[in-house]
């Protein structure tokens, strides 16, 4: 099976509050960047700080993607064990 790539323009999140935790998170690290105290760190010690909280961001974008995704799973589990049901008795 083929992966096919996304650009981030396509099937935006129809609720804002789907990524609202990620989101947020983003727009902390992109403050820190820009502030003094991370200005007067030398260049080393800017990658370590992406390292760490840009792996961070990537686990809180996961999870934000997994939240809504288990709630759909579920109903669909649901819709479907009255069918599953009458094929056991």
């Amino acid at each position: 099976m083929q992966e096919e790539e996304c650009d981030g323009t396509d099937d935006m999140p129809s609720s804002s509050g789907s990524f609202e935790a990620a989101t947020i998170f983003f727009r902390a690290l992109v403050a820190d960047l820009a502030s003094p105290k991370v200005d007067a760190l030398a260049h080393h010690e800017v990658e370590v700080l992406l390292e760490e909280r840009g792996r961070d961001l990537l686990r809180q974008l996961f999870q934000d993607h997994l939240n809504p995704r288990e709630r759909r799973e579920q109903e669909a589990v649901t819709v479907r064990r009255p069918y599953w049901s009458a094929l056991m008795v």
